[in-house]
């Protein structure tokens, strides 16, 4: 479970139902003033670029598609999602908001770019190229996608939470030297830490 410090109160998410995260974020990118479009945000967390990054791989077998590299994929959430589902909308999970392949940086080792900062990244890292020049590319959003993220917003803290189950165990305990009211209170800490000591590892299926 992540907690949205956008939202005021905090909408808690779960992090097992990646679409519905994406969608949530997507909302903030989309309507909230407080998330500068012009910071190229990440989809998952909503930090300015370039603090997260995310690669690309392709997926084994012939006919295998692009998914993320977890291992080499950084972001302060732990988040799963499937690549191909996420890609596509429906009317049950309209964002199509992901991390893909920008076909005019040159360079393999390139992160790939958020679906929804692809227009911003063009303006400032390709002036000279056009969006346009590249039919294959899916870089635009429907008519469907943006008044369904819109719904999102405005139904954003209705945002159904999690319940801990009862063989749910925490990771970390406050020990009883620690403890102000005698009452044992546990925290989980839901992240898994990367070489880089400032950022964590990222999850996805």
């Amino acid at each position: 479970m992540i907690e949205c410090e956008y939202c005021d109160p905090p909408v808690a998410l779960n992090t097992s139902q990646g679409k519905m995260v994406l969608e949530h974020m997507a909302a903030h990118i989309q309507h909230n003033p407080k998330v500068k479009k012009i910071d190229q945000p990440c989809g998952i967390c909503l930090q300015p670029a370039p603090i997260c990054q995310f690669y690309l791989e392709k997926s084994k077998g012939a006919n295998g598609g692009d998914r993320i590299n977890q291992w080499r994929s950084i972001c302060k959430h732990q988040v799963r999602f499937h690549y191909s589902k996420a890609s596509k909308a429906t009317t049950a999970s309209p964002c199509t908001n992901i991390p893909i392949r920008c076909p005019a940086c040159s360079a393999k080792s390139s992160p790939a770019i958020w679906k929804y900062n692809l227009p911003l990244h063009f303006k400032h890292a390709h002036p000279n190229r056009s969006l346009d020049s590249f039919p294959d590319l899916d870089w635009s959003l429907t008519t469907f996608e943006c008044e369904e993220i819109r719904k999102r917003w405005v139904k954003r803290q209705a945002t159904p939470r999690r319940v801990r189950k009862k063989g749910d165990k925490p990771q970390f305990v406050i020990s009883d030297a620690h403890r102000s009211d005698g009452g044992g209170m546990r925290y989980r800490h839901p992240y898994r830490m990367s070489a880089n000591a400032n950022h964590f590892l990222v999850h996805f299926v």
